[in-house]
């Protein structure tokens, strides 16, 4: 059987084989021998298939071959990409040669969580995540672009795209505005007074238009405040009210005993922007005139007391501090 050919079954590993030959002139004999065939061996690249964001990636081989050559020139077990593109590797083992080839994809896919708002207390805030994806998921389960969130916490989402993932979150506080209006003064007996916003609030508007933390007002009546913090609101209001008292003695004694020698009315829990007092003699001529409120009459004019254990007329002309005008008349016994 010079020179024939015998296919060996295609089993891996170490086999012993015995073929026994007939030769032409009747004389049998036997061949024994062992085979070694290599057990087959694949290489396989480990990677991601997809640059994104033009982050370099890592191509590796899964497998412990030697004599590793790449496309790329490297001849290490890692190799580190950033260009898309055709990769391929060969590796010998036991002289048979292994490859494997893996397309790299260019991808891009971004991220950003933007809130509509500040979050306050009974509201909410609406979270869109921006982004050229259109697969989200979110930390709190949804998988919409756009939720709605009525606790402070962190927020996060994950959006996906191209063969990519990107990443974004955001931490939401809860805004308590707080605002009380205090005053410096009193309208009752000053001209003017300073009501103030006292908060943590950055802005103010009062219910007379004006913004400032500090205003300054001289009629009564209820004045409000709000405060804001972005989008969240508190306010406050007060209630400026005197009742303007007037008391006017019905007589009096000039006889410098210190017991009831003066004439004034009495005028309590007001301020006064006019004011007027005419004393009249039994016959209806003026006696004088003053606009000094605090001025108390001694029952002299000019210097000279008048007469004694007579009635004289007055009138009281005034406008407190709500801007009303009040006229008082009556007698007063000298």
């Amino acid at each position: 059987m010079v020179g024939s050919t015998v296919k060996l079954p295609n089993i891996a590993g170490t086999v012993q084989y015995v073929y026994y030959l007939q030769g032409a002139n009747g004389c049998d004999s036997a061949l024994n021998f062992v085979l070694t065939v290599p057990q087959p061996k694949s290489l396989k690249i480990n990677q991601p298939d997809t640059i994104c964001n033009n982050q370099p990636i890592i191509l590796s081989l899964s497998d412990t071959a030697q004599n590793i050559l790449w496309n790329t020139g490297e001849s290490t077990k890692y190799i580190t990409v950033s260009q898309s593109g055709t990769y391929f590797v060969e590796a010998s083992d036991s002289g048979c040669i292994f490859r494997d080839t893996v397309e790299v994809f260019q991808g891009s896919v971004n991220v950003s969580i933007t809130q509509n708002g500040d979050l306050c207390i009974d509201g909410e805030v609406e979270l869109t995540a921006v982004s050229q994806s259109t697969d989200f998921l979110w930390n709190t389960g949804e998988t919409t672009q756009i939720i709605h969130v009525t606790q402070p916490q962190i927020y996060s989402v994950i959006a996906t795209g191209n063969g990519c993932i990107a990443r974004d979150s955001i931490e939401i506080t809860l805004f308590v505005p707080t605002v009380q209006i205090t005053q410096q003064g009193d309208l009752c007996t000053d001209a003017q007074i300073t009501l103030s916003a006292i908060g943590n609030a950055p802005n103010y508007l009062w219910n007379t238009g004006e913004n400032t933390q500090d205003i300054t007002v001289s009629n009564a009546g209820t004045y409000s405040v709000k405060a804001y913090f972005g989008n969240c609101i508190a306010s406050d209001s007060i209630l400026l009210n005197c009742e303007c008292l007037v008391w006017i003695p019905n007589t009096f004694t000039p006889n410098g005993d210190g017991l009831n020698d003066v004439w004034q009315p009495i005028i309590t829990n007001c301020y006064l922007s006019d004011y007027q007092l005419f004393i009249y003699d039994r016959w209806g001529q003026l006696l004088f005139l003053t606009t000094d409120p605090n001025f108390a009459w001694d029952g002299t004019v000019n210097g000279t007391f008048v007469e004694a254990n007579t009635v004289y007329t007055y009138k009281l002309l005034l406008v407190d501090n709500n801007g009303t005008k009040k006229e008082f008349q009556g007698k007063v016994s000298v």
